[in-house]
């Protein structure tokens, strides 16, 4: 499974409510991020990533599993595709 298929998963699987498959998810998809920014060399999209993260993170400490979806479905997928 690619990094954006993960991301599409993971979207959907937060909007199913399925908490630990999406945590779990997660994990690969940090993981697969920390891949693909040791090998980009964009300052800007360095920072267009980390902007995502910390979305997600508040979204998590909020417990908003919608808002992470969307930030993950609509902002972090379509920088990688």
């Amino acid at each position: 499974m690619t990094l954006v298929e993960t991301i599409q998963r993971c979207a959907l699987t937060h909007r199913r409510g399925e908490r630990m498959a999406a945590s779990e998810l997660l994990v690969e998809i940090i993981d697969g991020l920390q891949s693909v920014m040791a090998l980009e060399q964009s300052s800007v999209r360095h920072e267009r990533f980390g902007a995502i993260i910390e979305t997600i993170t508040a979204a998590q400490q909020r417990g908003d599993v919608i808002a992470i979806a969307d930030a993950l479905e609509y902002e972090l997928a379509p920088l990688l595709a």
